[in-house]
């Protein structure tokens, strides 16, 4: 199964910060010592291959002007013991301007280490400039021209959304103590245990934020649902990491864009998961009246609160869900 590999990022990121230090050993380390390694580079003769250019890397970084990396988008992906991630980037060499180049890689498990077995980088030309005809370069306008099934479905359109957000309270502090192999472990341990509860309950991951998910449901009850079998199931974690997990429920209109949110009804959401302690489910006043008349969940006392970026005082309430429900 694919997903995404936040340990990869943490190897391509270490790997980036080599380079922008002329690491050349460190950089070099990285990759496969094996005949199929490649190495694409910008100028026409490099590419490379073989172990051979993996001893010459060290040479090659330290040939570079002083190197700035400022990334601007960083994606990876895993499925049994392969690995793969591209990034956008801005970079400039020495007193020169700062250019648009992307990267991508790929990786190989190796002896429980992930190892670079291609690497490309490039620049970004526009295709005028490249082949003199200006083609659909954004992927988005690409796909909106494209009539049928092939279009993009948002999972809920335009109009009344129930919005979870979660997040892991203390996750960088968690981080730090637990070492970047455990913690990675962990989060992907969180997020499918997540999917699977909001597959079950008829929700959608729209996106991951790092530790945290924004999880969009049509269903009110659904949302809440999820939220409560979420917490238990990380109080049932026996043996595993301990993860404090906050979450933010919220309802109301929202903008479909782009395979995403956006609106007020979104950074309330947000927020409201921002203001609750590990472990706690908070809900807006919009989602305790909604939900009052079910009986089926036991809330708190409610409580008046400024939200960060939002004007005036709004009420959340915890939904007590280790406790039956009321009536």
């Amino acid at each position: 199964m694919i997903r995404e590999s936040a340990e990869l990022r943490a190897v391509v990121t270490r790997f980036l910060a080599a380079m922008e230090r002329l690491d050349g050993p460190t950089a070099a380390n990285t990759f496969l010592r094996a005949d199929a390694t490649r190495y694409i580079g910008t100028d026409p003769q490099e590419w490379w291959s073989g172990s051979a250019f993996v001893d010459a890397y060290p040479k090659h970084v330290a040939g570079w002007p002083a190197l700035k990396i400022d990334v601007e988008e960083m994606e990876a992906f895993e499925s049994d013991g392969v690995g793969w991630a591209a990034v956008r980037a801005m970079t400039k060499f020495g007193d020169a301007d700062f250019e648009p180049v992307r990267f991508s890689f790929v990786f190989t498990l190796d002896g429980g280490m992930w190892r670079l077995v291609q690497m490309h980088s490039s620049l970004g030309v526009s295709n005028v400039e490249w082949i003199g005809v200006e083609l659909t370069g954004a992927l988005e306008q690409l796909l909106a021209s494209i009539e049928g099934p092939y279009a993009p479905e948002m999972p809920v359109r335009d109009g009344t959304v129930s919005l979870v957000f979660t997040d892991i309270e203390d996750s960088t502090q968690m981080a730090a103590q637990l070492g970047d192999a455990v913690w990675v472990e962990a989060l992907q341990r969180h997020h499918r245990a997540i999917e699977q509860v909001v597959g079950r309950k008829g929700g959608t991951v729209v996106k991951t934020l790092g530790d945290g998910a924004m999880i969009v449901f049509a269903s009110t009850r659904e949302a809440v649902r999820a939220a409560v079998e979420i917490q238990q199931r990380h109080s049932e974690s026996a043996g595993e990491v301990t993860m404090g997990v906050r979450i933010g429920v919220h309802v109301g209109d929202a903008i479909a864009a782009d395979r995403d949110y956006l609106g007020t009804t979104v950074n309330k959401a947000a927020r409201i998961a921002a203001a609750a302690d590990g472990g706690q489910i908070m809900v807006s006043d919009a989602v305790r009246v909604l939900l009052a008349d079910t009986h089926e969940f036991s809330f708190g006392e409610p409580v008046s609160m400024r939200l960060k970026g939002l004007d005036g005082v709004h009420q959340v309430t915890p939904v007590l869900w280790g406790q039956p429900a009321a009536g």
